[in-house]
């Protein structure tokens, strides 16, 4: 499995890889092969391949690659988990269906993500999905999922189940065929009916089953089988399942642990190198802020590209981190601010640098402001005099009067 490097996301050139085997042996004369599958790729596996089946003829009408993501990614999470909900941060999401700095704006991620997603799934796939965009303060900040097996499909497999335990000789989608059974031989010479089997391998993983076998025959060996090796093989089975179901969930839940200390560590690397940027380029950004609530032009060429960053950053991602980062003078409300990363971002939408030919060009954008220095509902004539004055002085001191 080779996947972008986590703590070098944006570097193309550095990738983390793991292989599918640690080990793989043939034997010419028996014809027996030996594969040892790497624990590092069943960690990453394991949380998504239990009790899922993928159709692929829902796959295949959906034109979309974030509607077969998300279908996916829904399934598998219907299947494995028995969710029917799911709040996520917009972030999140976006970022698992390759999305992370793509649509920043909401109204755009309704119309050209959500809505088709939605549109797609309902439309070509055995599953019902929904979604609701949830506020936290002024800014939509997660999505809210429903999503549920439709019910005419939960009645087509019913009735296929219903009608298979009426002929063992039909087997639905969702049955192992019974010339491919890995266990039929051996558990039918058991005395456990081929339905059951199917049945049984349908239910439990093949590993668990396997388990469970290997245990009945050393009992078997040991003398210790009063009853029936099949009495012996089904209880050791559901005992062998619920340990396995304990381990399957304590590796979920370990894999999700991993899985948010690598992107907190992640967000926390990104946000002190922002951090840094800011900080390095404070007086340009407070001069600008300040000279936005005047309503003064921007006249520093410096200010271009590092508003022109602040703007491409995701300030929801950082909307936790809480720290005053810059200090600047609010003219309006004549106050010094305090402004953390994701103020800052916010900020920065209402600043505009323009690009000035030459000083009279700088003269006229001086006496533009006047106007909206005497529009300007939010100040005091005393203060509208103090703009006045210092915009004149500014004009005189360019045309060097």
């Amino acid at each position: 499995m080779i996947m972008p490097h986590p703590l070098e996301e944006k570097d193309s050139m550095s990738v983390y890889g793991i292989t599918w085997f640690t080990k793989i042996e043939y034997l010419n004369k028996t014809g027996n092969i030996k594969i040892k599958v790497n624990e590092e790729a069943i960690l990453r596996l394991i949380a998504f391949a239990k009790y899922s089946k993928i159709s692929f003829d829902s796959i295949i009408k959906i034109q979309n690659h974030n509607s077969i993501y998300s279908y996916l990614f829904f399934k598998i999470l219907r299947d494995s988990s028995k969710y029917k909900e799911l709040n996520i941060y917009i972030s999140e999401f976006k970022e698992k269906i390759g999305l992370k700095n793509k649509y920043k704006e909401v109204k755009h991620l309704k119309i050209y993500v959500l809505d088709v997603i939605k549109k797609d799934i309902n439309s070509f796939t055995e599953m019902n999905l929904d979604y609701e965009l949830i506020k936290e303060g002024r800014a939509f900040t997660k999505i809210k999922f429903v999503f549920d097996y439709k019910a005419e499909y939960l009645k087509k497999k019913l009735k296929q189940k219903n009608k298979r335990s009426k002929d063992d000789n039909i087997i639905d989608e969702f049955s192992i065929d019974s010339d491919n059974s890995l266990f039929e031989s051996i558990l039918v010479g058991w005395g456990i009916r081929a339905k059951k089997v199917g049945e049984l391998e349908e239910t439990y993983s093949l590993d668990v089953i396997q388990d469970a076998i290997d245990l009945t025959l050393e009992k078997e060996k040991a003398g210790e089988i009063k009853t029936t090796k099949a009495a012996i093989f089904l209880g050791i089975l559901e005992n062998k399942q619920l340990a396995s179901d304990e381990q399957f969930e304590r590796s979920k839940i370990e894999i999700e642990q991993q899985q948010d200390r690598q992107l907190r560590e992640q967000l926390s690397a990104e946000y002190y190198k922002l951090r840094s940027f800011i900080l390095s380029n404070e007086d340009i950004i407070q001069s600008a802020l300040t000279a936005n609530t005047k309503h003064l032009p921007i006249t520093d060429k410096d200010a271009i590209p590092v508003f022109k960053k602040i703007k491409s950053i995701d300030a929801d991602k950082y909307i936790g981190y809480t720290t005053p980062i810059l200090n600047f003078y609010h003219f309006e409300s004549n106050l010094n601010v305090s402004s953390t990363l994701s103020d800052i971002v916010n900020r920065s939408q209402y600043i505009k640098v323009e690009t000035y030919k030459d000083d009279m060009a700088i003269v006229q954008a001086y006496k533009k402001s006047l106007d909206k220095i005497k529009e300007n509902e939010y100040i005091t004539d005393e203060q509208k005099k103090i703009l006045r004055k210092e915009v004149l002085d500014t004009i005189n001191i360019i045309i060097g009067i």
